[in-house]
């Protein structure tokens, strides 16, 4: 959309907003992908608590649909979204979610 003369500005995204969680690590190294993030919320949702320390969690976008599973403390890539969860000192349980907000590139 825009004038692609102009230039493009980047697919941007915001920082990760945790739900109501049990667990308190936090997401990082948040990286987006011009032609491929979409204007959407990308939803992070624990599923699987193996252990002490570990948890794994669904990933999805509001309009990409499923991207994957996220370990924690192991770097999580699709096409759309890249980030890592990191532990905390209170273990996640399932449930516990994260958000956050992508906007796709566009010419200015």
């Amino acid at each position: 959309i825009g004038d692609p003369s102009v230039g493009a500005v980047a697919a941007t995204a915001g920082a990760a907003v945790p739900g109501s969680n049990t667990g308190n690590g936090t997401v990082g190294s948040i990286s987006v992908f011009s032609g491929f993030t979409k204007t959407e919320t990308i939803t992070m949702t624990c599923v699987g608590v193996p252990a002490a320390n570990q948890a794994n969690f669904s990933v999805s976008g509001s309009v990409s649909g499923p991207l994957g599973i996220a370990t924690l403390g192991v770097g999580f890539s699709s096409p759309v979204i890249a980030f890592t969860i990191a532990d905390g000192a209170t273990d996640f349980v399932i449930g516990d979610s994260f958000t956050i907000a992508t906007v796709a590139a566009n010419y200015a």
